[in-house]
């Protein structure tokens, strides 16, 4: 087949994957790199070998041998620490790849219908760690954030449900792309139209709630971003550390806690309450100063061996029925958004299926 060679490298770098990994996709058995000899013109790829490429990097195979140009993705930025993580994995680049995509579909659809811009976005300018407090309560303020025993017992379910009617799509990795937590926790994705918060669904649900506060500074600030950072990181980058900053405040705001020195035995009650770890009450107490004199070496030891071993059996744990995790992963707005489109005939069943990974029966 004749192909468009630029659009091939656009297409597999959009994607996520290298010439080797697209190779061992595609072609398993065969020794070399197929790949990167199609996209030097040094061989053409049957119609099958294209159609499995166009499935591998989700576009439409007739584009690479289109002469329409595929418009080739914004670079963004890697908050995360490397050391800890690695490089980022195939999985995770796909993952950015599907929602920009998801992204760009929104943004025009909304921007054709005449609708608003998200106000939220950037409303933040030049702040730093000492911002923190303010600008936690500036941004509880501006989401009616008042959580409290009342709200029941899923905080991150209130907490996505605040961000959602705000128009900022929160969403979840899938199911069958799994993504290792130290990897990525979180991504922020800019738009004025339709910003986008995606949670890593393996990770524990308190770890995931402190997660989206972080990654809600970053849309306040708009700055745009994957990270693997949690509360116990230490980040020399300013904006992860103002980011952290706020979480902090948000999830746990310094005039909720008594101004008194606190006996590790008060975590429990505490984390209860305000449905978060007991390791994060800890480092918030730590940080304030208002743990008792105590061996807080060994109780942090023991503490953050119990959250990581939580965390890998809940990682385990995620399976489950594909249909009950898409709509999780799609979240509601997107749900719900797509869906008014379906039943306002602007695209079909075989559309709606296909966006959401799911047949609009099902929603």
């Amino acid at each position: 087949m004749l192909v468009n060679l630029e659009n091939l490298k656009t297409a597999r770098e959009n994607a996520g994957y290298t010439t080797l990994e697209a190779a061992k996709k595609i072609c398993p058995s065969t020794k070399g790199n197929r790949v990167a000899q199609w996209e030097a013109g040094e061989l053409r790829p049957t119609w099958h070998q294209l159609k499995a490429l166009g499935n591998a990097y989700q576009i439409n195979t007739f584009l690479l041998t289109s002469d329409e140009k595929i418009t080739r993705n914004r670079v963004i930025k890697d908050y995360r620490k490397h050391e800890t993580g690695g490089e980022l994995e195939l999985n995770a680049r796909k993952f950015i790849h599907f929602l920009l995509q998801r992204q760009d579909y929104l943004a025009k659809v909304m921007k054709e219908a005449g609708m608003r811009k998200n106000t939220l976005v950037g409303m933040v300018k030049n702040s730093t760690y000492r911002d923190a407090p303010r600008i936690a309560q500036f941004i509880t303020d501006r989401i009616n954030y008042r959580y409290d025993e009342s709200v029941g017992n899923n905080h991150l379910k209130y907490f996505i449900s605040l961000l959602e009617n705000q128009g900022i799509y929160v969403m979840k990795t899938l199911s069958y792309w799994k993504i290792s937590v130290k990897n990525m926790r979180g991504v922020y994705l800019k738009n004025d139209y339709a910003p986008i918060i995606a949670l890593n669904r393996k990770d524990a649900k308190t770890a995931q709630l402190f997660t989206l506060a972080h990654e809600l500074a970053h849309l306040f600030t708009n700055s745009e971003g994957v990270s693997n950072i949690d509360f116990r990181c230490r980040s020399n980058d300013p904006t992860e550390i103002f980011c952290n900053a706020v979480a902090a405040n948000l999830l746990l705001p310094e005039e909720r806690i008594e101004r008194r020195r606190h006996h590790i035995d008060e975590l429990e009650e505490i984390a209860k309450r305000f449905q978060i770890s007991k390791l994060f009450v800890f480092y918030r107490l730590k940080n304030l100063g208002l743990l008792g004199r105590q061996d807080l070496y060994s109780i942090e030891e023991k503490l953050k061996k119990m959250a990581d071993d939580f965390s890998a059996k809940q990682g385990k744990d995620q399976g489950g029925n594909y249909i009950n995790n898409m709509r999780d992963s799609n979240g509601y707005l997107f749900n719900n958004f797509i869906s008014s489109l379906y039943f306002e005939r602007k695209i079909n069943a075989a559309e709606t299926t296909k966006i959401l990974k799911l047949s609009i029966d099902k929603v």
